[in-house]
């Protein structure tokens, strides 16, 4: 459940609702600028569901780079968000292109990931019990089965094949 949101202030802002979400990690990519400014995430602790607020993010279609510096750019900073991730021994565990938000500014290409909700601690987090049967997961992924870091670096080398670099 994502709604759009209006601040007293007159900011959009994106006010999600899910039963779990890794604060700490979004934190952590935010204050790289890799991933959008969150200003709220609820205690679900009596709740079932947890509510986030953050910036909203215009972005484009991944596809829709053409140039080779800009889908280099694009990897490279994706890759950099990993490797913050993996250096807390932390998964993002649903590195898919709806969760890669590629925008410009000017001249600059910026890349957010968002969607924090299966993100946990290597060897503890599980996949939900759910798993879109479509997608081409990684080895060793299953319902309810743990994350793993090489998960991550599989989605990594398919957004490299896909941005063909």
């Amino acid at each position: 459940m994502i709604y759009k949101a209006q601040t007293d202030e007159g900011q959009i802002v994106i006010i999600k609702f899910t039963d779990q979400y890794n604060a700490e990690a979004h934190q952590l990519l935010a204050n790289q600028g890799l991933s959008p400014q969150l200003y709220y995430v609820s205690n679900n602790a009596s709740n079932r569901w947890q509510m986030i607020v953050m910036d909203i993010i215009d972005h484009i279609n991944i596809n829709a780079i053409i140039e080779h510096n800009q889908r280099l750019h694009v990897f490279s900073e994706v890759k950099r968000a990993l490797d913050i991730l993996h250096r807390e021994d932390m998964v993002f565990g649903d590195l898919c292109l709806p969760n890669i938000l590629v925008s410009s500014v000017g001249e600059q290409t910026h890349v957010k990931l968002v969607d924090f909700d299966w993100c946990g601690k290597e060897g503890m987090a599980k996949y939900p019990s759910i798993l879109n049967p479509d997608c081409a997961w990684p080895e060793g992924v299953k319902p309810c089965g743990l994350l793993s870091k090489s998960h991550d670096l599989y989605w990594l080398e398919n957004l490299r094949k896909l941005l063909n670099i």
